[in-house]
This record gives structure tokens, sequence and C-alpha cells, in this order.
């Protein structure tokens, strides 16, 4: 009969081995079902929750424009299906991302579905401009003058549709006539606004993109306009002809001014373009007065200065804006890396503890083993310490001028703590476990000493890597439900989840609302 091996009670030996594979399948099954409630929140949100157009649609104006339009296709289609009445905004976020040789229909599509709707009248004027069709675009700008809100954009818009249309001087006259009404009317000039989500901030990237993407589109007209004034008047000066060339000059001077002041919302596209179209209409009208004998008049020159001076800011918060945008975009970023490398690192540490322990063929044994105070204490510590980390880097994206070097200390301070407890995880076993010697003088005979100590010892073996695979899949477990939680704080906190960057990270507009303003002041 083959003698009964050595047993060693402190290596788990005799221990409820069946209640420790309990109490591991129980603790994975908490982990997955924490990691799986995660998801499912998110996937409820995304794509339950929504009706299918409207999910479509709310993943179409995320994206950029080639790949929105599938999904604003899908959108319009699932919604025809419906039954009921097409939903125009569809149509209408597909017109704005159209190509240009399909754009026109998909934009008189939209237009039946919603005639009065005048913003969206507007774009649809900026495209049929942009393609060449003036006179179609001067009806949609008249269309959309006569429709709620009160605007002094179209009229404008109006005039540089007609003045391209007729290409002579009755229809730039009759352009300015509408230039003229429209400055003294005194309303503000409203710019469209992108097609949104109401439960997204509107001061976002994304956003900023979009609504950049009109204010782009609609200066252009109003650049053409003021280019032809100055052409016109370069003509009339040729032929002897300036009757009317000093009121156009200075309308558009007026016009250019309101852009700057009085556009809604402000921003650093409409105040360069409300500028540079003041400066052409001053260096004209001083063309003007050389040209009838009275030289430099010392207003204009004071006038030419400032425009000059307060471009100054806004081309340098230009330049700088991608670059500025990109540093935001990465410290929204950095939770994120954070968290993907993190988990990577220590689920890697696991598998490769695990790997050696199968190839090994060691005994499960040191399951039963149950983890000290030192081990629970160091766990609860440093992930509480990386879940704290990631707080204040959210707390960071909320300080505009965030110092780099807050964000470079607590990245740094992370991967210590990360790399602290996979330190540990290897020294953990021998912090614990009780000596071989010690062991054996428990177990073993005096006389058989020496053997029993040989045996201790290749059991401290066994379970000083039972320990550490223990160790770090308790660990990568911990790690993964502490990222959950901070993924659904971060939703409840800011109504988005952490990896929606493009609609989280400031797209500058607040500060582009302080830099018009700056300018608007140098101006006065």
């Amino acid at each position: 009969m083959k003698p009964a091996a050595q047993q060693f009670p402190d290596y788990g030996d005799n221990g409820d081995l069946a209640g420790a594979h309990r109490g591991r399948r129980s603790f994975r099954l908490c982990v997955t079902a924490i990691v799986l409630l995660t998801f499912f929140m998110w996937f409820a949100e995304s794509f339950l929750r929504p009706a299918q157009p409207e999910r479509l649609y709310l993943s179409g104006i995320t994206l950029a424009r080639d790949s929105a339009r599938p999904m604003l296709q899908g959108a319009i289609k699932v919604d025809r299906e419906s039954g009921e009445a097409p939903t125009a905004k569809y149509t209408q976020a597909l017109a704005v991302r159209q190509e240009d040789d399909v754009a026109l229909p998909t934009y008189a599509a939209a237009w039946e579905l919603d005639p009065t709707n005048s913003l969206f009248a507007v774009r649809y004027g900026n495209r049929l401009f942009l393609l060449g069709n003036y006179a179609q675009a001067a009806e949609k700008f008249s269309a959309a003058r006569a429709l709620p809100p009160a605007n002094a954009l179209p009229r404008y818009l109006e005039a540089a549709a007609i003045a391209r249309a007729g290409n002579d001087t009755d229809a730039l006259s009759e352009a300015m006539v509408l230039v003229s009404r429209s400055n003294n009317a005194g309303e503000s000039i409203i710019f469209p606004k992108p097609f949104w989500y109401s439960g997204y901030p509107e001061t976002g990237t994304q956003y900023a993109r979009l609504s950049r993407e009109i204010v782009d589109e609609t200066c252009a007209l109003l650049y053409q306009l003021s280019q032809d004034v100055k052409s016109a008047v370069h003509d009339q000066l040729a032929a002897g002809q300036t009757q009317h060339a000093k009121t156009w000059l200075e309308q558009i001077q007026l016009m250019g001014r309101r852009l700057v002041e009085e556009s809604e919302p402000k921003g650093t596209l409409q105040a360069i373009a409300g500028i540079t179209i003041q400066q052409q209409a001053t260096d004209m009208l001083s063309e003007l007065e050389r040209n009838e004998g009275r030289g430099f008049g010392e207003s204009l020159i004071e006038t030419r200065v400032k425009l000059d001076k307060a471009l100054g800011p806004l081309n340098e918060f230009e330049n700088t804006r991608a670059e500025r945008q990109g540093r935001i975009e990465q410290e929204y970023l950095y939770p994120l890396e954070l968290a993907w490398k993190g988990i990577g690192i220590l689920l890697g540490a696991y598998l490769l503890a695990l790997t050696s322990h199968k190839i090994l063929r060691l005994r499960k044994s040191a399951w039963t083993l149950p983890h000290s105070a030192l081990g629970k204490w160091t766990l609860g510590i440093g992930i509480t310490t990386l879940f704290f980390l990631l707080q204040l880097l959210n707390a960071l994206q909320q300080i505009p001028a965030a110092q780099e070097e807050y964000t470079r200390a607590i990245v740094t301070v992370w991967w210590g703590v990360v790399g602290v407890l996979i330190v540990f995880g290897c020294l953990y076993p021998g912090l614990t476990l009780s000596t071989p010697e010690e062991v054996s003088r428990k177990s073993g005979r005096l006389e058989e000493m020496n053997h029993t100590i040989r045996l201790a010892r290749h059991a401290y073996r066994r379970v000083y890597a039972a320990m550490i695979v223990r160790y770090y899949g308790i660990l990568s477990g911990i790690s993964m439900c502490m990222i959950c939680v901070w993924a659904v704080t971060y939703r409840i906190m800011k109504g988005l989840y952490p990896w929606q960057v493009n609609l989280l990270s400031d797209g500058l507009l607040a500060e582009e609302y302080k830099v018009v303003e700056q300018v608007i002041a140098m101006l006065r």
C-alpha cells in the first residue's frame, strides 16, 4: 500500500477545496455581471431606448460627413417605412451633408417636408448659390426673410444672390437697396444652427465643427457680395461715374461692422469676415477720396489701423485653435487610455501567471488559503487610488486652462500605483506564507525533519505560484469593476459616457465669444 503524502495544512492541504471553487466562481460571476450591466446600460441607451430612425439620426449627427450619410439615409428609409408622416429633420440633416451632385434633390425633398423653417431655407439658399443657381438661391433667401424669426442674414444673402444673378449695375443697385434696408432694420444676424439632439451638449468639438461649417459657407456669400461691390466701384472709378460708389461702400462697411458685433452666435469666423469686409470697403473709400482729390482721410486711416489691429487676436486664435483642441481632446482621452492600458497590463500579468501555473501542473490546494489583511488592504487602497486618479482627470477636464504638468503628474502616479500593485503581487506570498521550516516543525517528526523540509519547500513553491495567480486574478477583476463604476458615475454626472469624446471635449465656442468681445472693444 502506497504511503499517504505529507500534508501541510498551513499550505492549504485538507482545506475546503469545493468552497474555494465556489468562491472563485462567485467572484468571476460578480465581475462578469458588473461588466455586462455597464455594457447593457450603454447599449440600451444607444440602441434600444430610441426608435430605430432616431437612433440612426443620433449616430449620424455625431459622425464625419462621409460616415454620417449612410446613417441618415437609413433613418429616412426606416422612417418612411413606418407609415407615419415623414420626419423632416432626417432629410434636412442628410441634405446639408450630401455631395454636390445629389445635394439639391435632397434639399428640395427636405424643403417640401418643412417649408416654414427659415434657417433651413438659408442653408438651402447657400447651397444653391455655391452651385451657381443664383436666381433660385435669391428665392430661398426671400422665403427665409418672410419667415420667423426676424433676421437680417437672409436679406444680406439675398442681396449677394441678386448681385450674382444679374451681374450688372441694375442688379447690384437692387442688391444694395436690400443691404441698406437690412442695415436700417436693426435685426440681429442669426446664423443657422446644426441639426442636433437636445440631450447632447452644444459645447463639444462635433457641434463646434458643424457650426463653423455653417458659418463658413454663409460668409462665403458675404465675401462674394463685398467683392462684387468692390469690382463695381473699380469700374465706376474707371468710367468716372461714382455717384453711387460711396453709398454702396458705406453700406457694405456697416454690414461688416454688424457682422462682427451683432451676429448670433458671435464667433471668430463671423468676426474675421466682418473685419475683412470692412477693410475692403475702407480701402475703396480711401481710393474714392483720392480720386476726388481729397487725399487720405484721417478717419479712414484710423479706421484701417483699428481693423488691422483687431484682426490680430482673431488670427492668433484661429492659428492655435487646432492645436488647442487637440490638447483638450487628449485630456479627455487620458482616462480612457489609462483604463484600457492598465486593464491590459493587469490581465496580461494574470494570464502569464495562470499559464505558468498550468504548464507546471501545480495542485490547486492552495486555493483554500484565505487572503491576509495585508493583501486585502493593498488591493483596496490601490484600486481606490486608481479610481480617485480617474476622477481627478475628470475634474481637470472642466478647467479650461488645466496645467499639463498636473495631468502628467496624475499619469505618473497612476502608472506608479499599477507598478506597485504588480510588484506586490510577486512579493505578496512571501510576506504572508509561513516558511517551510516553520511548517515542517508543525507537520513532521524530528527524525524525519530533513525529508519533511524538502517536501515543505516543494509545497511552498506550489502555494507561492498559486497565490500569485489568485492575487492577479482578483486584481484584474476588481480593476474591471472599478472602471465600470467610473464609467457609470461619469454618465450620471455628465450625461454622456467617457468614450463620447467628440461630444464632451470643449469646442472652444465660449473662448471664441470672449475673443470676439475683446475685438469689439478694440474697435469702439
